[in-house]
């Protein structure tokens, strides 16, 4: 299965956010994991485990890939020329889904007709 990734600003990382970074002219495309900001001098963001992929293997926000782990580490920022991507989490729409089915479910029991739907 796919991985599915949106669209994040640049000063809107925080430590648990696994991100693609891909530059405007997609020669450089990346995931990494972002490991903090520098702000002594400028607005620096820093990522480790850096694993090198193909701008190519990437279409319409979908990204299937199996590269080698090229683990190191990269600095960008505020003025880089690199959109920022984090994995699109499923968890809220699953859950949504299981409980309209649970609430479809007890309103059936309720009102004795199977097929009823909220």
């Amino acid at each position: 299965m796919p991985l599915k990734f949106k669209e994040i600003g640049f000063k809107y990382f925080n430590e648990k956010n696994r991100c693609l970074i891909i530059s405007t002219d997609q020669k450089t495309c990346c995931i990494a994991s972002f490991l903090g900001y520098n702000y002594k001098t400028q607005l620096t963001a820093e990522f480790i485990n850096v694993m090198s992929i193909n701008s190519k293997d990437i279409e319409n926000g979908f990204l299937s890939f199996n590269p080698a782990i090229n683990k190191g580490t990269i600095n960008t920022t505020s003025y880089s020329f690199c959109n920022y991507y984090i994995l699109s989490s499923q968890k809220e729409k699953i859950q949504d889904a299981m409980e309209q089915r649970a609430v479809n479910l007890l309103l059936q029991i309720i009102t004795g007709d199977a097929s009823f739907t909220y």
